[in-house]
């Protein structure tokens, strides 16, 4: 083989070598290029994966929303639910008083007992009827209980209501109908020591005046039975 051929076969190994050279760099070129911008597929996945998250963000915000509403409503049911609460115990509370203060039912507490006797000292030309004890003290006596707080009045162990009455015949007192002679005790239940004061504060210089004699006595346990109507 001559010189000649053998530059030309030279040559074309050269020229053969650079365009596989420039071919391998074209593709790796094209495939980095690739690399660093996506295709149109893969922009419309990402755009929708984007669409989707956005999506479930707003449903959590809506939901998020919805939780603090549904939270709002039961605080709001539940404090009602309390005040029906209170309002019912208040309510059943008032009910029970107002039954003690009728006589309605038995009761039982401390409270203050209060004996009025007539006097035994009737000074020379006095009317006995000014020393004895007379239906507007013990009216009296029932009424400033009352008004300072006693949950129960009864006297000689016959119940005080709204309509019980009190009047005198000849030695004795009738109350409701049912007779009653001196002394009398006037039962209150309540607070011992708020009804004491009461009466040492109003009643009692009025009741000595009168020549009432007059003992307070505290008591850590009254019983107190239910009203008893007369029957005759």
């Amino acid at each position: 083989m001559s010189g000649k051929p053998r530059k030309k076969i030279a040559l074309f190994s050269v020229i053969t070598l650079i365009t596989g050279f420039i071919l391998a760099y074209s593709y790796q070129y094209t495939k980095q290029e690739s690399e660093k911008h996506p295709s149109v597929k893969e922009w419309q996945q990402e755009d929708q994966l984007r669409n989707d998250l956005l999506h479930v963000q707003r449903i959590n915000h809506s939901l998020t929303d919805r939780l603090q509403h549904v939270r709002v409503q039961a605080q709001a049911e539940e404090n009602k639910l309390v005040h029906e609460k209170k309002q019912s115990h208040y309510v059943v509370e008032e009910l029970n008083r107002l039954r003690k203060v009728v006589g309605g039912v038995k009761v039982k507490g401390e409270g203050l007992e209060v004996s009025l006797k007539d006097t035994t000292f009737i000074p020379q030309s006095s009317d006995p009827n000014q020393y004895i004890v007379h239906e507007q003290h013990i009216r009296a006596v029932i009424y400033e209980l009352l008004v300072s707080g006693a949950e129960a009045v009864a006297v000689n162990g016959q119940r005080i209501t709204s309509h019980s009455y009190v009047t005198c015949i000849g030695p004795v007192v009738s109350i409701d109908g049912h007779q009653f002679p001196a002394p009398f005790i006037v039962s209150a239940i309540g607070n011992k020591n708020t009804l004491e004061k009461a009466l040492r504060l109003s009643l009692l210089p009025q009741l000595e005046e009168d020549g009432i004699k007059v003992q307070l006595f505290g008591r850590d346990d009254i019983t107190m039975d239910a009203h008893l109507h007369n029957e005759g």
